[in-house]
């Protein structure tokens, strides 16, 4: 399941719903929009083709 945290806007993969994020430990966690999961993928299709990019992108979307 790809989820975001409505405080800091983390986006991430688990296999449930976390009752905190992993990022800030705030419990506003829900399940990412389309358009989330959408940035998401993309994200780790990149990373696939550029590893070296990895440590200069966001893992938020926002």
């Amino acid at each position: 399941m790809i989820c975001t945290c409505e405080k800091c806007l983390y986006t991430f993969f688990l296999n449930s719903l976390p009752e905190a994020c992993p990022d800030c430990g705030s419990p506003s966690v829900r399940e990412a929009t389309p358009e989330e999961k959408d940035w998401f993928y993309d994200l780790q299709r990149e990373k696939q083709r550029n590893p070296l990019l990895l440590d200069r992108l966001p893992l938020r979307v926002g």
